[in-house]
């Protein structure tokens, strides 16, 4: 069987085919692995924002639920074996080699039959498919790459179909126009296969409408069929903070206690208990109240996670994101400044992304992305100093935990999900796995 260093000199030998959006190398792929997916059950996610929490939310509730749970997932943050869980937990190296084996041993034909070679997240979308068959999962949590309509990961045919929302993001693949984007997460929809959605905004509910009716799915949506109630951020005695949020689906209404923080988490824990009680009027469990329990433990690393030293981090790394994390400092701390420090790729919309962080911000200091694609730091310092007339360094990650700082309880960390990755897995590698707690 191939060793992991044998694995990742393979995986490593895709990157530079980069990525190829379309689903006939993948379908092929599968037809010659014997189509793995056609054993299994999929609750399929797209959306621009929160569809990360959203998934981390459903694969503790189902199997809070007594189902022995699979989740796929993109991309990691500390270990490469993120992207593959079963019950909450990483897959080992020796199941990932024996799937890669699987496919590397089919790659000839492949090419026979195609003319190209698979992508690096074709590659990595089968593995997930031999892994959870393999692991004999009741139900998987399958999360979208990029985009819906032609991920590698809408081969599938689910029992949900999600979309958490759309935003202008990966436009150079996706469309510069919200109407764009929105067709391509609208891709997931299956034929009658029911749909979710926690989509607000008109222009993008008329499209999903669209290509729901299309393909005579049901659709349920935020504001029609369910809402939020209420969300309130509450300290215990420790000064650990939670939220309370209730929500009504279906004219029945549901109250949890959530770890995660931010005010956005309102609409993933609204979107995740919709899911699960159309999931199950699906009959795929039968006990809600186990379910419902089995979200507040839930725990997504990277965003809004609170560090030992009492400092934040979080993934937000486009407009919306940084407007939602704005939003969720001002209420963590009233009234107060936070100390930013940032690291952001060239090809997102960064000026957007300060602009909508300053109202919170009085320090900025830029770091670079361990990516090919960061931006370069200077230019975000130049930047603040002329848009904003605000204090703005450049540091390495490195020189910002040798500082000797006594406000490490006003800093956050935010940007590319590759930073957030590099902080964890070098100075907190046992908070980078969890998700639950």
């Amino acid at each position: 069987m191939l060793t992991f260093a044998e694995a990742e000199k393979y995986l490593d030998s895709l990157l530079v085919f980069g990525i190829k959006l379309g689903l006939q190398n993948m379908e092929s792929l599968l037809e010659l692995l014997e189509h793995p997916e056609e054993d299994l059950d999929f609750i399929h996610l797209a959306g621009t924002n929160g569809k990360g929490s959203t998934a981390c939310y459903l694969a503790n509730a189902l199997q809070g639920a007594g189902l022995k749970t699979g989740f796929y997932s993109s991309p990691f943050l500390v270990s490469f074996f993120e992207r593959w869980r079963v019950d909450g937990e990483n897959i080992s190296e020796e199941r990932f080699c024996e799937a890669l084996s699987q496919v590397i041993a089919c790659e000839e034909a492949l090419i026979e039959k195609t003319g190209v070679k698979p992508t690096y997240f074709e590659v990595l979308t089968a593995v997930a498919l031999l892994i959870l068959k393999a692991e004999e999962v009741d139900v998987v949590v399958w999360e979208t790459g990029m985009g819906g309509r032609l991920d590698a990961t809408n081969v599938v045919k689910p029992l949900l179909s999600i979309i958490t929302n759309v935003e202008l993001d990966h436009t150079q693949y996706l469309g510069d126009t919200l109407a764009e984007v929105a067709a391509e997460k609208a891709g997931i929809i299956k034929e009658a296969v029911p749909t979710i959605s926690c989509e607000r905004k008109e222009e993008v509910r008329e499209i999903i409408r669209k290509v729901c009716k299309e393909k005579s799915s049901s659709l349920k949506f935020v504001g029609d069929d369910f809402d939020l109630i209420d969300r309130e951020v509450h300290k215990d005695g420790l000064g650990k903070v939670f939220q309370d949020i209730s929500v009504r689906v279906r004219e029945e209404e549901y109250k949890v206690s959530v770890k995660m923080l931010g005010s956005h988490q309102g609409e993933n824990v609204l979107l995740a208990i919709a899911s699960l009680v159309e999931l199950r009027s699906l009959g795929l469990f039968s006990d809600l109240e186990r379910a419902l329990k089995g979200l507040e433990g839930a725990l997504w690393p990277g965003r809004l996670q609170v560090l030992p030293d009492g400092a934040y981090v979080d993934g937000a790394h486009n407009p919306a994101g940084a407007k939602y994390l704005a939003e969720s400092l001002a209420e963590i701390k009233p009234n107060e400044d936070w100390h930013l420090v940032a690291g952001i790729l060239m090809d997102k919309d960064w000026k957007q992304v300060l602009e909508n962080l300053k109202p919170v911000v009085g320090k900025w200091t830029f770091v670079p992305v361990q990516n090919v694609r960061t931006s370069q730091p200077e230019d975000l310092v130049d930047y603040v100093r002329e848009e904003f007339s605000g204090e703005a360094e450049v540091k390495t990650l490195a020189e910002v935990f040798a500082a000797d700082d006594l406000a490490k309880e006003n800093r956050i960390f935010c940007g590319s999900l590759y930073l957030i990755g590099e902080l964890l897995a070098t100075y907190y590698p046992e908070l980078g796995n969890k998700i639950s707690h």
